[in-house]
């Protein structure tokens, strides 16, 4: 796919964010609470991609609860098609205290070479965070918050004053520790130049200063404000956990300049536009969309031709302009067959065949495995890394060493679950099981067990074995399944206490 004019087949409903553009400026939008989306106007709001929601589908009948057994739910009649929104809780629940849970309490990992997962492999920066204690106290509200009062989305209550306005350092970029959600959105505007330049692209391809900065405010503006998740926060966090994985991970010495180039620039727009629901939605709904791509990675295939055939070619938006007036036309072209590879790969759908080829991949190299695994010289070498990359990246938040960040983004991508089941629901639709009865925290960290168990661990304790400097990603994962599992057992001896009662829905 190159950057051409729009085809009329490709009818590409104007930018919402276009219509409040005066001008020509960017319209810049505050960052959303919970109640933002749970509002009477929550039929709008959008719900999942792949991410989480593949991971999560196979733990569906091994972890969570009735609402998770099996596929035969999908052809539950439509009173069993409940919706995922908040229920009214007993009177007993209405005395609400607060419980702390601090680093060690009921049994927090003792994060040794056991809990890493990867048989105790780690770099000399993994082996830090492990010393560090944990940095904030669990606070546990009894009985558990619904999803739409939850304190995790954290937004204005980020320290010190909110969300930053000030853009991140490379420095600051060029850490395990980087927050992408304490920053304003417009001020991750210049993080994909910052990333670009501390692998001199710009200079290698021609990027001029004010294209870059085009492009990537456009880019922001493309983005789906009001997903939960899938928005310009996730766009930049999939972003920088590549440059993570190039950079202090080590792939960058495997990798040639127009794969980091192709892989930087493919995981910032792979969720362009997205729709705030899965690719199941989109094909069980039978919407034009999928009709369009016939119903194959549906929004990954949305994304491309968003950002291939509007903000590429938007003036003053074309980062490889350059490329094409010094007569590099073949290689220009070549970036964008190599991004787009990089982007279908981040459809959920090939996340069980990208792990069994990594397995094996890994399994037939001699030890160091890292040596003989990777060749900067071979080809289906290099593609099978960058798909690595890309998928580990665009389900980092696992990974993120701060609790307080991880429950974050899962209060995020649990509420455009919980919308798109009350959607499914609301249509007269299967309600998709692992998005089902995402009514409060206690649920919701149900549910995070399972996606941990059957999808996060296994990965990026691959990813750790495949890229050994990058070991913290392995181990930091499984120390943050164990704080959703403290969350859980503590409700659960509190409710088997007495002191509050269960309520049925959670059995």
């Amino acid at each position: 796919m190159t950057t051409s004019p729009k085809s009329e087949a490709l009818k590409i409903a104007p930018s919402e964010a276009d219509k409040d553009m005066p001008n020509g400026s960017f319209n810049l939008k505050r960052n959303k609470s919970l109640s933002d989306f749970f509002g009477k106007d929550s039929d709008d709001d959008g719900m999942d991609d792949g991410n989480d929601e593949q991971q999560q589908a196979a733990a569906s009948s091994a972890t969570d609860d009735g609402h998770n057994s099996n596929n035969s739910n999908a052809n539950n009649t439509n009173d069993q098609k409940k919706s995922s929104m908040t229920r009214a809780w007993s009177t007993e629940w209405c005395d609400t205290r607060v419980v702390m849970l601090g680093d060690g309490a009921d049994g927090e990992s003792d994060r040794d070479a056991k809990d890493r997962g990867d048989g105790g492999e780690g770099s000399a920066a993994a082996a830090a965070a492990d010393d560090q204690p944990y940095e904030t106290s669990e606070c546990i509200e009894i009985p558990p918050r619904p999803l739409s009062e939850s304190k995790w989305m954290r937004r204005d209550s980020i320290p010190p004053n909110g969300p930053s306005e000030t853009p991140p350092s490379i420095e600051e970029l060029k850490s395990w520790q980087f927050d992408v959600l304490s920053y304003q959105r417009e001020a991750l505007i210049s993080s994909f130049a910052s990333v670009l330049e501390y692998y001199d692209i710009p200079a290698k391809y021609s990027i001029g200063t004010d294209a870059l900065h085009n492009f990537s405010a456009y880019a922001m503006e493309r983005h789906n404000p009001d997903a939960a998740y899938h928005n310009w926060h996730h766009g930049v966090s999939c972003m920088h956990m590549t440059f993570l994985l190039l950079s202090l991970g080590g792939a960058d010495a495997y990798l040639t300049d127009d794969h980091i180039f192709a892989l930087l620039f493919a995981a910032l727009v792979h969720d362009v536009d997205h729709a705030g629901h899965n690719n199941d939605f989109e094909v069980k709904t039978a919407t034009d969309r999928a009709a369009q791509y016939g119903n194959d990675a549906v929004l990954e295939n949305h994304s491309l031709t968003i950002t291939y055939e509007e903000i590429l070619i938007r003036e003053g938006c074309d980062i490889f302009s350059g490329m094409k007036a010094d007569g590099r036309e073949e290689e220009w072209k070549a970036l964008l067959e190599m991004a787009k590879e990089y982007v279908l790969w981040t459809d959920p759908a090939r996340h069980g065949e990208l792990l069994k080829t990594l397995a094996k991949k890994h399994e037939e190299a001699s030890p160091p495995a890292c040596t003989s695994l990777w060749s900067r010289d071979d080809p289906e070498s290099r593609s099978l890394l960058c798909r690595m990359i890309i998928h580990a990246a665009d389900i980092s938040n696992p990974v993120h060493s701060n609790f307080a960040v991880v429950r974050d983004w899962c209060s995020r991508i649990s509420t455009e679950f919980a919308l798109q089941a009350k959607k499914e629901s609301e249509a007269g639709l299967p309600v998709t099981p692992f998005m089902d009865g995402l009514d409060d925290e206690y649920r919701v960290s149900k549910q995070q067990i399972g996606f941990y168990q059957w999808m996060a661990i296994p990965f990026f304790t691959m990813v750790a074995k495949c890229l050994p400097d990058a070991a913290e990603v392995g181990s930091q994962c499984t120390r943050n399944k164990k704080r959703y599992e403290d969350i859980v057992a503590h409700i659960d001896d509190v409710r088997k206490s007495g002191e509050v009662k269960e309520d049925k829905g959670d059995n």
